[in-house]
């Protein structure tokens, strides 16, 4: 991510940086420019600085070693006594998926009285299946999942994530903004 920064002893206040800006991002104030909001850091105040009083920035982003991914990450839901078929279908494609990148299909389910569908998912060829069965959490819904949906996710790193709410797929990849669980 760029940023632009003033280098105060070097500003001569003459204001060009002002006068250049096609986004109005410059702001004056104590005889000195400020940037505000507008800046898209497009770097015409740098360029057309006379006393170069203004730089560009660059910090880095942490490189992320996305070869340690490992793994797609299904959430499966009881619905009606039964492991909903949107989860099952998921599993299905999931193992597709799996021929293909050679990862291992892994499960999510979350519930009261849900562990004993495990091994039915394991039936489904589910390489691992991640039970939080908590008889405080019944029904459905993404507060009820949320907590072990992230705990899951952010611990095995699994390269993609199927989520199946109410009925319709919902593909999430890694990388996203913290927060945007499906759901």
């Amino acid at each position: 991510m760029a940023k632009i920064a003033l280098l105060e002893r070097k500003c001569s206040g003459c204001g060009q940086c002002r006068s250049v800006c096609p986004f109005g991002a410059v702001d004056w104030k104590d005889n000195r420019p400020e940037l505000n909001a507008a800046c898209r850091v497009c770097g015409l105040c740098v360029k057309n600085c006379p006393e170069q009083a203004l730089i560009r920035l660059e910090t880095r982003e942490s490189s992320v070693e996305k070869n340690k991914w490992k793994g797609i990450l299904v959430f499966a839901e009881v619905s009606g006594g039964r492991l909903h078929p949107v989860g099952l279908e998921l599993i299905g494609k999931a193992l597709e998926l799996a021929e293909v990148c050679h990862d291992p299909v892994l499960a999510v389910l979350v519930g009261s009285g849900v562990r004993d569908y495990a091994e039915e998912l394991r039936h489904w060829g589910v390489s691992q299946v991640y039970v939080y069965d908590d008889p405080a959490r019944p029904g459905s819904g993404r507060t009820r999942t949320q907590p072990a949906w992230k705990n899951v996710s952010g611990t095995r790193a699994p390269a993609l994530c199927w989520w199946a709410p109410q009925a319709s797929a919902v593909p999430w990849r890694r990388g996203c903004p913290p927060g945007s669980i499906p759901g």
